[in-house]
């Protein structure tokens, strides 16, 4: 790819690129090369920015380095029906993560809908949509089932999903 994504370069590190202009030359090599020309899938496309703290891809491990085994990253979407400002946020750290905490699930990645135009109009982005996502990693599906059913289970979650007002 023809970007590092990074936060230290004085960029905004929107959707993990320096800026809007780097984000579209990078999307132009990756998108236009034969690995996605053969698995193209992109019909279901938010432009995100990292809006947690710990959020750094700079710390992400090197290409071709070994992990902890097997596992998975689990994707989960909360449409809102206002963009996630500082009051949502502190809501998400305050009553949210820690239901997620004790249910067994680490957020990895916090990320919002980014509201600067799509400098790449091939990739088409879903507009007007303000949307909060977080990233959360498990060793096994066993292990996301039963962490799932720990937060069905529990009234604290319920409660505050009630609170996003989206879908």
């Amino acid at each position: 790819m023809a970007a590092r994504p990074s936060r230290s370069s004085g960029g905004d590190n929107t959707s993990g690129f320096a800026d809007m202009e780097v984000r579209r030359k990078a999307l132009e090599a990756f998108y236009g090369g034969p690995v996605w020309q053969a698995n193209r899938d992109n019909d279901n496309v938010l432009l995100l920015k990292p809006v947690g703290p710990d959020f750094d891809l700079d710390q992400r491990a090197p290409v071709g380095a070994g992990g902890d085994g097997p596992g998975f990253v689990a994707v989960h979407t909360h449409n809102l029906k206002a963009p996630a400002d500082a009051a949502f946020l502190r809501f998400f750290r305050t009553e949210m993560e820690p239901v997620l905490q004790a249910a067994g699930i680490n957020v990895l990645a916090p990320m919002a809908t980014e509201a600067s135009a799509n400098t790449f109009p091939r990739l088409p982005v879903r507009e007007n949509l303000p949307s909060f996502v977080w990233f959360a990693r498990f060793p096994d599906a066993a292990a996301y089932d039963r962490a799932l059913g720990d937060l069905a289970r529990n009234p604290d979650w319920t409660k505050a999903e009630a609170r996003l007002g989206g879908g």
